[in-house]
């Protein structure tokens, strides 16, 4: 889902453990000197992971703190968001590590690859590079509409991740125009395990939910995100709400692209859906106690006994 567009100003905000690019500053050039993280954002962006086109890719890692615009909701989101005093005091009222990863994804999610945000505060210039292109009304300097508040949404909530860990994602779906995000054989053989699906709409106040795909219905595999689903029990990634359903009882089938039209509370939003690499699934059997995996309680039977032993 490579798309062009020009680089520009204007940004948003939002989730789970993973610190924005931080502060730039200009070297003597006055070129961009990227911080310590952008490199590994870089490397596992979503225009190829060695030398695969994966065009859906992506990582995780946001904070689930970061799963509220907050305040920032009420500057708009126009183009220019990021040059109004709204969007400094918005910045300035939180950490600047916890403001940066915010406006990361949210960018991230919101803007094509090859473009971009900037951000100029305190004297520090901020870059965010754009990678999945889920809101081409706004990238493109209009109002977001209701759709592609939804996708955004959906994207924010797909990257967070409570263990505050990188993990390779392909993130499937459709398109505010009904298109398909395009998903290339080499990607859904690579990313082949079907994790979870998330919607909602943080603009508006609806919040985000999850549901876990097929690949995560059995109680003995688990995974380094947990937000869908984690042993068998549904995720707990607070303030996203799990629907403690699966994807196939809230959502409409897209076939090997996931699932879309997610109903909850008497709403329907465009959903997005996650896959994930098999060796980041973990399974209970496998002789590998994973950090995912307990031992097995005396009292109530729980756990991984064949991978982690008998609770002390």
């Amino acid at each position: 889902m490579t798309r062009a567009t020009k680089t520009s100003t204007g940004a948003l905000a939002m989730v789970l453990v993973c610190m924005g690019l931080g502060c730039q500053r200009p070297t003597s050039g006055g070129e961009l000197q990227l911080a310590p993280h952008a490199s590994e954002m870089f490397s596992d962006n979503g225009l190829s992971i060695n030398g695969l086109s994966l065009n859906g890719m992506t990582t995780n890692g946001m904070t689930t703190n970061g799963l509220s615009l907050g305040a920032l909701v009420s500057y708009g989101f126009a183009q220019n968001l990021f040059d109004t005093q709204g969007f400094s005091d918005w910045f300035n009222s939180n950490t600047p590590s916890y403001s940066a990863m915010v406006v990361k994804y949210v960018v991230r999610c919101a803007v094509p690859a090859l473009g971009s945000r900037t951000a100029t505060i305190n004297g520090a210039v901020y870059l965010w590079p754009g990678e999945l292109g889920l809101a081409p009304v706004w990238s493109s300097g209009g109002a977001m509409p209701v759709a592609e508040q939804q996708l955004v949404s959906a994207c924010l909530a797909a990257h967070a991740n409570k263990f505050g860990l990188h993990i390779a994602l392909s993130i499937r779906g459709r398109f505010a125009d009904g298109t398909t995000i395009p998903t290339s054989s080499l990607e859904k053989g690579t990313y082949s395990a079907s994790e979870g699906c998330f919607f909602g709409n943080l603009f508006d106040g609806s919040g985000v939910f999850s549901a876990w795909d097929s690949g995560f219905s059995d109680p003995a595999v688990s995974s380094p995100r947990a937000c869908a689903r984690e042993s068998g029990q549904p995720g707990d990634c607070a303030p996203m709400v799990s629907t403690l359903h699966s994807c196939s009882q809230v959502c409409t089938s897209l076939g090997s692209d996931g699932w879309t039209n997610c109903s909850w509370g008497g709403k329907t939003y465009l959903g997005l859906t996650t896959y994930l690499q098999p060796p980041d699934v973990y399974h209970c059997g496998d002789f590998v106690c994973q950090f995912t995996e307990a031992c097995a309680s005396r009292t109530t039977g729980r756990g991984c006994k064949s991978d982690c032993g008998t609770c002390p």
